[in-house]
């Protein structure tokens, strides 16, 4: 779920739910963004929540110039480099705190569930028929060709089993894939 955006707006509406008025309201977000402008032109760091605003100054100002040399009649190219320094710029600094991951990284940061013992069987078989160790994500390109033909508790393993029995020689996973798409009657 996406978070709305905070502007100068919803500070404002903020402001009148907690019984500002609404002239008040404006005048106070005006003047915290004022401080934090006035602040920064100092050369302040500004502690918002969540981390640091800054000003870093910027990269030297250089341009790509083409001359046409009149003693050798060709053309260079050089880099012009200015003496003026570059821009500042403004930079947030965020804290350790700050939690800018989205729910995908989030859930693949959290400890992994631990196998089922039909999972840890799964995995085996797998790694028997392919000839190397079976990955999460070939357990789950085989998974995905089971729930084409339509789910059935255990059907992964059972599948497997099968084409263990009639399988002697290691295969590639498209191979696999194909052969457990074969026996959709288990």
């Amino acid at each position: 779920m996406k978070e709305p955006k905070v502007t100068k707006k919803t500070l404002e509406k903020m402001l009148t739910a907690k019984g500002f008025s609404v002239r008040r309201a404006k005048k106070a977000v005006k003047a915290f963004f004022e401080q934090m402008r006035q602040a920064l032109q100092r050369g302040e760091c500004v502690e918002a929540p969540g981390g640091l605003i800054y000003v870093a100054p910027g990269k030297p100002r250089r341009d790509f110039r083409k001359q046409y040399d009149l003693q050798t009649k060709q053309m260079r190219h050089k880099f012009v480099h200015y003496q003026k320094p570059g821009k500042r710029v403004i930079r947030f600094r965020p804290t350790l705190e700050l939690d800018l991951l989205t729910e995908k990284e989030k859930r693949a940061r959290q400890a992994p569930v631990p196998d089922t013992p039909e999972r840890k069987e799964s995995r085996q078989l797998a790694s028997e028929l392919l000839g190397r160790k079976a990955s999460d994500r070939d357990l789950a390109s085989l998974q995905d060709v089971i729930q084409q033909r339509g789910p059935k508790p255990d059907s992964l393993l059972n599948r497997l089993r099968a084409v263990k029995t009639r399988t002697t020689r290691p295969m590639d996973i498209s191979d696999l894939c194909w052969r457990m798409a074969e026996l959709y009657w288990i």
